[in-house]
């Protein structure tokens, strides 16, 4: 029988410089003369960490595994992929030549505005109050790889190219995953990659990415419901819960398999609504008793008080009955009838928030772009389905008059946000902005009438513009469909 042999000499002869056959568990030469045999990974980890660190910076996101096949042994040690995907970290600081803390400071001012389910608080303090003598959890480290993806801007960083950057973060959540099952650093990873992927022109592969973390994070509520993790009430969960309703509504508008269903429900009673997670914010109490922060569907109407994320979650139930209209399988008149009562309702949701606070580039940006996205997904919808004897119809109209008024506000958003220093400010741009924008492009292109004729160059070259950008910015991967 073949005997199983280590991949280095052990410790003994390697100081001895002796000969060592490397046989397991124990040498030739130590067993006969009973010394200790000691076959040490350090080596065996250096070396596959300087395949990672060497001078050649493109191996950085090659697209290549971070664990080859023939050192899973290795990769199945907790401690060696925390030194592994620590080591990776250590190497986007290199190549970027962005130290964690610049790029915090520019995930906290931009993404974070958008999906804010990190708190800055508890992950420095994460990142302080470890061993400095060992490396992070690799959680940890992936979750700063993943904040490193949705900073990063291809026309600004030294990044060579982020589609191998977003493949390598991708295989490193795999592994990551294979040894830990799930954390809350394992789902705010998975909804920054999922958000990522949708902000690129790529919801099949955020669709995939969500379900993945809303179910590592069901299980991480259920083990807290069982008491074998701490208590997970902060605000923190909360806004990962409220990331993942709305972040998979938002992504299901562009599926288009109508058998695809929402894998969270939403909630249907009192409920806590999320913060902005500013600093010294994560450890809020969730006592819902009298609380003004509670919210429930008898109240969607309230949309004034709160941030941008609090607000996005009451305006996504909108959505939600949008969602549910469109893929439900009843009678063509009774559908074209409820969409066209939803739609009203949407107006007028949207009328109120005009009159109330104007919706305009700045705390309500993300509500004001959930609700226009409901607007051009509804009407297009009924557009589509209205018999040809229809068209011209007072339901025609109606929907016409709908799909104008939403692309008259993405071209007066589009003006107010390019006067405000663009593309300095594209990262405070919704994730479903760029899917805005193009509704309101391919609508002015198929409807002259939709503004005055001597104001329709200069309306499309300003949507344009802010597309632009914003693709310049999440530019689109490119993954292959089958």
């Amino acid at each position: 029988m073949q005997m199983e042999k280590a991949r280095w000499v052990c410790t003994t002869c390697k100081a001895r410089k002796k000969a060592c056959d490397k046989v397991l568990p124990i040498c030739s030469y130590c067993k006969k003369r009973q010394l200790n045999c000691k076959y040490d990974d350090d080596e065996e980890s250096c070396a596959e960490i300087k395949r990672w660190t060497g001078a050649d910076r493109s191996h950085i996101g090659g697209g290549t595994s971070i664990l080859s096949n023939e050192r899973y042994s290795l990769a199945n040690e907790r401690a060696a992929v925390d030194r592994i995907m620590h080591e990776q970290v250590c190497q986007i600081i290199r190549v970027t030549d962005m130290s964690t803390l610049e790029m915090s400071d520019q995930y906290f001012r931009g993404f974070h505005k958008v999906l804010p389910i990190i708190s800055a608080d508890i992950l420095q303090d994460s990142l302080v109050r470890r061993d400095g003598s060992l490396p992070p959890p690799a959680s940890l480290s992936l979750l700063i790889l993943s904040m490193y993806l949705v900073t990063l801007n291809p026309s600004e960083s030294k990044m060579p190219t982020m589609l191998s950057y977003y493949v390598t973060v991708k295989t490193s959540f795999s592994h990551v995953q294979a040894l830990e099952i799930s954390s809350i650093y394992m789902v705010q990873a998975g909804l920054l990659i999922a958000g990522y992927e949708y902000a690129c022109s790529q919801p099949d592969a955020a669709y995939l990415s969500l379900g993945v973390s809303a179910r590592m994070f069901a299980l991480c509520s259920r083990r807290q419901a069982q008491g074998t993790e701490n208590s997970m009430k902060t605000s923190v969960e909360t806004n990962v819960a409220w990331g993942i309703i709305i972040l998979e509504r938002l992504i299901l508008c562009e599926i288009d398999d109508v058998h695809e269903k929402l894998i969270n429900d939403y909630p249907k009673v009192d409920f806590q609504l999320p913060s902005e997670l500013e600093p010294r914010d994560a450890f809020r109490s969730m006592s819902t008793s009298s609380s003004p922060n509670v919210y429930s569907l008898s109240n969607i109407s309230a949309i004034t008080g709160g941030g941008n994320f609090r607000q996005q979650a009451k305006t996504v139930a909108l959505l939600d009955e949008v969602l549910s209209a469109i893929r439900t399988s009843s009678e063509k008149e009774s559908k074209q009838s409820d969409l066209t009562a939803i739609g009203a309702k949407l107006q007028d949701f949207l009328s109120a928030g005009l009159a109330e606070n104007g919706w305009a580039w700045g705390a309500s940006y993300g509500a004001l772009a959930i609700i226009i996205r409901s607007l051009f997904l509804l009407h297009q919808n009924i557009l589509r389905n209205l018999p040809s004897e229809s068209i011209h119809s007072k339901s025609w109209q109606m929907s016409r008059d709908a799909l104008n008024m939403a692309t008259r506000i993405m071209i007066d958003t589009s003006h107010d946000h390019i006067d405000h220093g663009m593309p300095h400010n594209v990262d405070s741009i919704p994730l479903c902005g760029g899917y805005n924008l193009r509704c309101a492009v391919e609508h002015i292109e198929t409807n002259y009438d939709v503004v005055n004729n001597s104001r329709y160059s200069d309306d499309l070259r300003t949507l344009a513009k802010l597309c632009d950008a914003f693709y310049t910015r999440w530019r689109p991967l490119g993954c292959r469909r089958d």
